[in-house]
């Protein structure tokens, strides 16, 4: 026992020695400035499809970032801006890694290994942008610490595949289109509002679920904690329902026979459906 207690001291000393030699360096760089050590800055790094590719499908994976996705008419490949956050010293704790061929366009982050104090605590907003002119198998977007947003999808456009994940932060999807559409997170609420597919999954630990005007043929919505609405296209009549609530008031009694799938589970909090017939 004193032994283990000995190497618990012994790290907790070496914590603290490496703490400080980097915050004596810091203060020695920024010339005693105290201030300027948290100060941070934005430099955007645009990250652009070959031409000669026609990615079909679109994976962006992030570390530390908030990430909105748009749509355009005017940009013939894929575009992603990325705003790096850098210090006093021009460093950043990420750096963006481009891996794409003929079907694959992909955007990671590697650790640079520099110690950046207020970057730390800064989230940067990730834009990624879509060309309209073209069919998508698969969108993903996926982020440990950050929200998402996904614009509005031209009707006309086509995607098999939406796949949205973060571990801290909310989700927001305005109207589009899939055959498969899942927005997961462990802590945040989750918003999705016009979602037309033939399956659709949003899940969260911590948080409210709003579904709104959704027409689709399999439902899934799950909260530990947070109450969870929906309205949802046809009747009651149209669906089997499966609903499981530990703690809390459900609208809507379980059903089977209709031909559209609603399984919803609430481990605290609430369940309100209604349809819009």
């Amino acid at each position: 026992m004193k032994r283990i207690v000995r190497i618990f001291l012994i790290i907790g000393i070496a914590s603290t020695i490496v703490g400080s030699a980097i915050l004596v360096t810091a203060i020695a760089t920024s010339k005693g400035d105290m201030n300027s050590i948290f100060n941070t800055y934005t430099e955007d790094i645009v990250l652009e499809e070959s031409s000669s590719y026609d990615a079909a499908t679109v994976d962006v994976s992030l570390h530390n970032a908030n990430i909105e996705l748009e749509y355009s008419d005017t940009v013939d490949v894929v575009t992603v801006v990325y705003r790096q956050i850098k210090d006093f010293r021009g460093e950043s704790a990420y750096t963006p890694k481009k891996t794409q061929d003929k079907t694959l366009f992909k955007i990671t982050e590697e650790e640079t290994g520099s110690f950046i104090v207020g970057a730390r605590f800064t989230t940067p907003t990730v834009t990624v942008i879509l060309p309209t002119n073209r069919r998508y198998h698969s969108i993903t977007l996926t982020t440990e610490n950050g929200w998402i947003k996904a614009d509005e999808q031209p009707t006309f456009l086509h995607t098999t595949v939406f796949y949205f994940a973060t571990e801290n932060g909310k989700i927001d999807i305005q109207p589009l289109a899939a055959e498969k559409v899942t927005a997961t997170t462990e802590n945040g609420a989750i918003s999705a509002k016009g979602v037309t597919a033939n399956e659709a999954t949003f899940t969260t630990e911590n948080g409210k679920i709003n579904i709104e005007e959704a027409d689709v043929e399999s439902l899934v919505a799950r909260s530990e904690l947070g109450s969870i609405t929906a309205t949802l296209a046809g009747l009651y009549t149209d669906y089997s329902v499966d609903t499981d609530i530990s703690l809390g008031r459900c609208n809507i009694e379980q059903r089977s026979g209709g031909e559209r799938k609603l399984k919803i589970t609430c481990e605290v909090g609430s369940i309100n459906v209604s349809f819009l017939g």
